[in-house]
């Protein structure tokens, strides 16, 4: 009779600390079947969080489509040989966009009909797109079009002038074009673009801005 009275309680306990067990794997059973979607969930929201400022810094590193550093927002540039009397002049805007004026002067070509002589001109507008940083001086751009208000050779008398319709000297060809800030070291640049240079001669480093048309070797200067 003792030994059963013994064994009851044993059994008891057993019963016990096994409903306890039970009950307590049970429960981490629960807790370990919904951890994964409240993980997943904040996974997921922290993922979102740090991926758009990612992108972004991205995409200002990749500096696409950037506007040129033109002080004021616009420039005049210059392309002339600083003899005779033609020049092309043309105001850029940091954007890219563009208008000018090409003009040759000849006033030894008249007659009764002009006798103040013959000029060549074209006015135009156009714009340069594509604008990247190259380096801490220097940025490319492509020439994206040119509208010319005047047809080629057509012809008409004003004021005593003959005027003839011309195309833009030194953007009337190329595709690539150069914009130089000042400060450029010279030895980096074209011989054929600084020989359009108003100080060719002068200093190791432009002294002013520069656009270079990469086709025909031309420079503008502003």
């Amino acid at each position: 009779m003792k030994k059963i009275h013994l064994i009851i309680p044993v059994l008891i306990v057993s019963i016990m600390f096994l409903g306890c067990f039970g009950g307590k794997k049970q429960a981490e059973e629960v807790s370990t079947t919904t951890q994964p979607e409240t993980t997943t969930e904040s996974t997921g929201s922290i993922e979102v969080i740090d991926k758009d400022p990612v992108e972004n810094t991205q995409l200002s590193e990749v500096e696409w489509d950037l506007n040129l550093p033109i002080p004021q927002g616009s420039m005049d540039f210059t392309f002339s040989s600083g003899a005779g009397g033609w020049g092309t002049v043309m105001t850029l805007k940091d954007d890219g966009s563009f208008t000018g004026e090409y003009h040759d002067s000849e006033m030894g070509d008249m007659s009764e009909e002009y006798p103040n002589g013959t000029v060549y001109v074209c006015n135009f507008s156009g714009k340069f797109e594509n604008i990247k940083k190259v380096n801490e001086y220097t940025y490319k751009m492509t020439l994206s079009y040119i509208d010319k208000e005047e047809t080629y050779g057509e012809e008409w008398i004003e004021d005593g002038i003959r005027y003839i319709g011309a195309n833009p000297y030194g953007l009337e060809s190329g595709k690539d074009f150069y914009f130089y800030l000042p400060e450029t070291p010279v030895h980096e640049l074209s011989e054929g673009f600084m020989t359009w240079s108003p100080n060719y001669y002068s200093g190791y480093t432009l002294e002013y801005y520069g656009i270079w048309n990469v086709e025909n070797d031309y420079g503008f200067f502003g």
